[in-house]
C-alpha cells in the first residue's frame, strides 16, 4: 500500500477467503488442498512453487501471455522434488 492509501473490500464473492503470498510463503496461514494463484509474476510463482510442494492442487490465473511474464516461465519448465518428480497442474 502507497503512504496515504486506505484498503477498500474486494467486492468478489468468496474474496473473504483470499490471503497475501506472504503470509502463505511464511507458513502464517493454511491454504485448503485447491488453491487459486492470481498471477504467474516473480511472487505467484514463488507461491505457486511453495503450494505445489506441499502437493497442493494449484491453479494460476495470469491476464498477460505466459511468455510476457518473467516469472511465469519457471512454471513451464520440468523440475524434480527429492524422491518425487513434479507435474505442473
Amino acid at each position: 500500500m502507497a503512504t496515504g492509501s486506505v484498503e477498500i473490500p474486494n467486492p468478489i464473492p468468496g474474496a473473504e477467503n483470499c490471503v497475501y503470498a506472504d503470509d502463505v510463503i511464511n507458513n502464517r496461514v493454511q491454504t485448503g488442498n485447491n488453491v487459486l494463484v492470481i498471477g504467474c509474476g516473480m511472487v505467484g510463482s514463488e507461491t505457486t512453487y511453495h503450494l505445489a510442494r506441499q502437493e497442493k492442487k494449484v491453479t494460476v490465473f495470469e491476464a498477460l501471455v505466459p511468455a510476457m511474464s518473467v516469472g511465469g516461465l519457471a512454471l513451464f519448465r520440468p523440475t524434480s522434488y527429492p524422491n518425487k518428480p513434479f507435474s505442473p497442474p
